[in-house]
């Protein structure tokens, strides 16, 4: 099944449970299909028509479900760009991509300019008499998605996404997470990043319910509303994770959550731990995964206590190589890139060549994805992440990974944050980022516990807070800007 046709089956079988959580507002699966009816039928009245791609500027809330859906449903292709882009970042995806519609706010209609179709504002107060969902018109070749890429290497790049892939990525992650249908799923993410998106489409595989959480003032209140709303599953990044430890420890409420899943930047054990021992009850999932392939592997929660370090096994129908730098295969506890094929392998990048010296390269079986990223894989199949190519730098000589500078400092009490910044040359000192209450004099004594000489950082630099991506993950290049611009 496609993931329209879990979302009508659902709507079908639990029209009376709660879908979506928005605020104070609660819509149920029938309340929800009858939105997304009205919805389609306002995007036919915008000329646009199956296999047109709908760049959606993507706040956190049901306008922007219901708009994914109704996208999904008509074999549109949803463009997701972060409500925070300038213009001038949403202009490049428009150009680049070439849809017929661009739903935004005001400010961004304005702004833009769409070649071959027209920007409008949301729809509101849409009314539509039919209250069966019409079918769906999707099929599994259609893209679903075009996601673009941070651009943190170059222009960003869309990704293509298949309905196939799709529906095999989320019903894959679904299974090895365990959902239930009595899951109620925090998404504090945003819908412009795949791992908020794909909570909404999960849900719909047994008819859980999503609270959306826009952030912002909101973020006061989080883990008040958590528990408000029963919350059982709560995705996360280091920033998130951070908040919630800060919020707990002010709050210290009886909540719900039975599991914490986290990917896209990774989780510390140490803050890992910290948030099962907040929170009672609950388990840990790390995971690994990007865009390109939605997700890579899943460590099981009953082996987390074992394998802190690990993000686990290949998912089924995945298969995960390391290999040096000629694309060979390296035996297990030897370093090299990480590749991945199988079924949840996107199409590759829009307007760019699949080719054999490229990240998504063909094979016989299909698209093999060369991540960029640095690991190893024990011999028990279990995936231990080293870093990407960008994050392993040569200091006097010796290759060295910024992770496990940072992994070493997040061990260290009085260390809420932290990050390694780029050295611009072989000879420049290694330098870190933090923010927290310890002293920079006690972490280079801590250092100087836990780390060799060639990985100690020569300079520490406190900071009132480690600067983000969209997303919620550490920005590097914005970090060392932070410190330059106070030194």
């Amino acid at each position: 099944m496609l993931i329209p046709e879990y979302f009508l089956e659902t709507c079908s079988r639990r029209p009376e449970h709660p879908a979506i959580i928005d605020r104070d507002e609660v819509v149920t699966w029938s309340s929800l299909a009858v939105r997304i009816e009205a919805v389609r039928r306002w995007l036919r009245d915008n000329g646009v028509r199956r296999h047109d791609r709908v760049v959606l500027q993507a706040p956190t809330n049901v306008t922007t479900v219901c708009l994914v859906w109704a996208c999904l449903l008509d074999g549109l292709t949803v463009v997701p760009v972060h409500q925070d882009l300038t213009p001038t970042q949403v202009q490049h995806v428009i150009d680049d991509c070439d849809p017929a519609l661009v739903c935004a706010s005001t400010d961004l209609v304005e702004a833009v300019t769409v070649p071959n179709g027209h920007a409008v504002t949301p729809p509101t107060g849409l009314v539509h008499a039919d209250l069966d969902p019409c079918p769906s018109r999707a099929d599994a070749d259609d893209l679903a998605l075009l996601i673009y890429t941070s651009g943190t290497t170059g222009a960003p790049k869309g990704i293509r996404c298949p309905h196939r892939q799709v529906a095999t990525a989320a019903r894959t992650v679904h299974d090895c997470l365990g959902y239930r249908e009595d899951d109620v799923i925090l998404c504090r993410l945003p819908l412009s990043f795949d791992y908020g998106l794909y909570q909404v489409l999960m849900s719909a595989i047994r008819g859980g319910t999503v609270v959306l959480h826009g952030g912002g003032p909101r973020d006061r209140n989080l883990v008040r509303d958590i528990a408000c709303h029963g919350v059982t599953v709560v995705p996360v990044v280091p920033s998130m994770a951070a908040m919630l430890l800060t919020l707990q420890r002010r709050d210290r409420l009886e909540t719900t959550i039975r599991l914490f899943t986290n990917t896209g930047a990774r989780l510390s054990p140490e803050v890992a731990d910290q948030l099962l021992a907040a929170f009672p009850g609950s388990q840990y999932a790390s995971m690994y995964g990007m865009t390109e392939c939605k997700r890579i592997s899943i460590l099981p929660v009953d082996e987390y206590k074992d394998h802190p370090d690990s993000v686990g096994r290949a998912l089924p129908g995945t298969r995960v190589q390391i290999v040096n730098d000629c694309g060979v295969a390296l035996p297990a506890g030897e370093h090299g890139e990480i590749t991945v094929s199988g079924q949840t392998v996107m199409d590759g990048y829009w307007n760019v060549p699949n080719t054999s010296t490229g990240r998504f390269r063909p094979t016989p079986d299909g698209l093999t994805l060369f991540t960029g990223d640095r690991g190893w894989m024990d011999p028990d199949g279990r995936i231990h992440l080293l870093g990407r190519d960008d994050d392993i730098v040569k200091h006097h000589g010796v290759r060295i990974c910024l992770q496990e500078i940072e992994v070493a400092a997040e061990a260290i009490p009085g260390v809420d944050a932290v990050i390694a910044l780029k050295p611009d040359s072989d000879s420049a000192p290694l330098e870190v980022a933090y923010c927290g209450t310890a002293s920079p004099e006690f972490l280079a004594q801590q250092f100087d516990l836990v780390l060799d000489r060639a990985r100690r950082p020569q300079l520490i630099h406190l900071l009132p807070q480690i600067p983000l991506t969209r997303n919620g993950k550490p920005d590097r290049a914005a970090a060392a800007a932070a410190v330059h611009a106070r030194s």
